[in-house]
């Protein structure tokens, strides 16, 4: 019984020490967004790896091995606060739309890497053994990968973005690979193959004016001016893991490192309540 005693100490020893130091940086106060962060580095805290993570939800009960740096003061949560004015203006459009997430994004990086808390984790010679970031409107973070220098990994909270496959190498051909705009699952007749070829042609364009250009001038700024352009950091990403399924978005070909997450986010469902279980039953 003693030496099984040992060997269980032993096992568990050597689980903790193979446990991942990991930081996520995901600044972005929009609940939607964040449940499905949540959910890939609360699975990785399960699985005993040590996770860091910038965020405006902090945790309301301290976790073992979640360290939060929060940053909701600077970033409170925009549940229930964009106005109708902003869907008509903005986000209505496919080409307004894209300027209006990259900003977003843009001003998100600008301000959250000045915090004190944020640059006391800079400067505080931790090592990481992979970064976490967010793809949506620009790839202005993933200069902590390039600080840490630890390998990085980044996760969409939506379907397939067009600026996605780049990175990861990945076939992204608009003849038969729908954007997440162009609404074609499933075979595309020739018409919606050239709407979303030039879908296609537009995220790209407006990727490296609204993105690549003005992140890489904050990389410079924010991480020392030896840092390397923005994309020799952005197409050495390790994995990606895509808030998409194939049964929602029409199959596609995807290379090994990037993932499909679908439905991670989904918590197992509560119980009804009593007068509303009684009613369905009678």
């Amino acid at each position: 019984m003693k030496i099984f005693g040992l060997l269980l100490v032993a096992v568990g020893a050597m689980s903790v020490a193979d446990g991942a130091n990991i930081l996520g940086v995901f600044p972005i106060n929009g609940r939607s967004h964040w449940a499905v962060y949540e959910s890939v580095l609360k699975a990785l805290v399960a699985r005993g790896h040590n996770v860091t993570v910038i965020t405006a939800f902090p945790e309301k009960t301290p976790l073992s091995n979640y360290t939060v740096i929060d940053v909701s003061k600077t970033f409170p949560s925009a549940v229930n606060q964009i106005g109708i004015d902003i869907v008509l203006n903005y986000l209505s459009s496919v080409f307004i739309s894209q300027w209006y997430i990259s900003d977003l994004q843009m001003k998100l990086c600008r301000e959250s890497q000045k915090l004190p808390e944020v640059q006391a984790l800079l400067k505080s010679g931790i090592k990481f053994d992979a970064v976490f970031t967010e793809i949506f409107g620009a790839d202005c973070d993933v200069g902590y990968a390039y600080h840490f220098k630890a390998p990085l990994l980044s996760i969409m909270s939506s379907s397939h973005l067009p600026w996605s496959y780049d990175r990861v190498g990945g076939p992204d051909n608009p003849s038969y690979i729908p954007t997440i705009v162009t609404r074609a699952v499933g075979k595309m007749n020739f018409q919606m193959r050239m709407i979303n070829t030039l879908y296609y042609i537009y995220f790209k364009l407006a990727w490296i004016y609204y993105s690549d250009w003005p992140a890489d001038k904050l990389l410079k700024e924010n991480f020392g001016p030896d840092a390397p352009y923005i994309n020799d950091i952005v197409y050495n990403t390790s994995m990606v893991f895509v808030n998409g399924h194939f049964s929602m978005d029409g199959p596609r070909p995807l290379v090994p490192n990037m993932v499909e997450i679908g439905g991670i986010h989904i918590k197992p469902p509560k119980p009804l309540p009593k007068d509303i279980l009684k009613f369905i039953e009678d």
